[in-house]
């Protein structure tokens, strides 16, 4: 009864969107970091970028507000994911285009800097659709199927 009231919700679409998305995004994680340090890239800068990184996820959502009232949410979280789309698809279009492993992992730091505006901008978009879309009598049991989807 409950994955059936789960696809009933008006936002199963975008919460299952989100939740595909919080499993390929990239970020500066482990992984990451990994792989820059194999190529070069310093702790310093590695710490520079996360401090970045989070300077453009807080710049994301600080504008949230100001693009819900100018396009609604629906579109507002379609332009944040579509965003983030493209410079995700830019930083992998670089590790087909060149073999030279230092422009590649310069290419994926600037794009997943620049893109964490989009993730927190489709993450606040998708959290907002579910509290308005929601019957208050199911928010619990709905919520709970979308974060064990993410965890």
């Amino acid at each position: 009864e409950s994955l059936s009231n789960f696809y009933l919700c008006d936002c199963y679409g975008v919460m299952i969107s989100y939740s595909f998305l919080f499993l390929t995004v990239l970020s500066f994680g482990s992984l990451m970091t990994v792989y820059i340090r194999t190529v070069g890239i310093s702790d310093d800068w590695i710490g520079i970028c996360r401090g970045l990184a989070s300077i453009t996820g807080f710049i994301g959502a600080s504008i949230y507000s100001f693009l819900v009232k100018q396009f609604g949410i629906y579109r507002t979280g379609f332009i944040a994911l579509l965003y983030q789309t493209i410079l995700v698809a830019i930083a992998a279009i670089s590790f087909i285009l060149t073999s030279n492993r230092l422009i590649n992992a310069l290419v994926l730091i600037v794009s997943v800097l620049l893109s964490r505006a989009g993730l927190w901008g489709f993450d606040l978009s998708a959290r907002q659709l579910a509290q308005e879309s929601i019957p208050e009598s199911l928010r619990n049991e709905i919520n709970g199927i979308w974060r064990s989807s993410t965890a």
